[in-house]
């Protein structure tokens, strides 16, 4: 596994996460044949960012991913899914810094879905307050980043074209 964040406590990546037929099939259904509503609030009291698409945990995608979470141990198998969905970020969204869960050790998982182009090379990380330091992770095709609930995190938009990822979210 790669973990290009090993100091940084409670995130860990990897990178060529599905197979290159699974991971292409997944992204064309996101980019494709989901419909999406407006997204969520990231803290109470703040406007809602992005477009959303819950997925049903039976849902083929959840299914293919949620495996591969186990089976690479990324995922302790004594953890829940509780929620999955797709993410859409659009040119100029501004996010929040938020935290998923204030359970220690729950998890969220977030499967990159589009490789910025170049001039988004520097844009679209998801930003993570780690100790005393703001870490962005770019988000990198079908890069995996998996990382306990309770840090401070927010998704950042390209500029001209549009951000996917699948949100998959664990509880004890």
């Amino acid at each position: 596994m790669i973990n290009l964040f090993s100091k940084f406590d409670g995130i860990k990546t990897r990178d060529t996460f599905l197979s290159d037929s699974d991971f292409f099939n997944i992204r064309q259904e996101c980019m494709n044949h989901l419909e999406y509503v407006r997204g969520e609030l990231d803290r109470p009291g703040t406007a809602p960012t992005g477009l959303v698409c819950e997925l049903n945990p039976g849902h083929l995608m959840t299914i293919l991913i949620d495996l591969q979470l186990r089976k690479t141990k990324l995922i302790p198998s004594k953890l829940n899914l509780s929620r999955v969905y797709v993410n859409l970020f659009l040119d100029g969204e501004i996010p929040n810094f938020h935290t998923d869960s204030k359970c220690k050790g729950d998890l969220t998982a977030i499967l990159y879905l589009n490789e910025p182009n170049d001039t988004n090379a520097q844009l679209g990380c998801t930003e993570f307050k780690v100790k005393d330091y703001i870490v962005g992770i770019p988000p990198v095709e079908n890069r995996i980043v998996v990382f306990d609930s309770t840090i401070e995190h927010r998704a950042t938009s390209f500029i001209g074209s549009d951000r996917y990822a699948i949100a998959l979210k664990y509880v004890r």
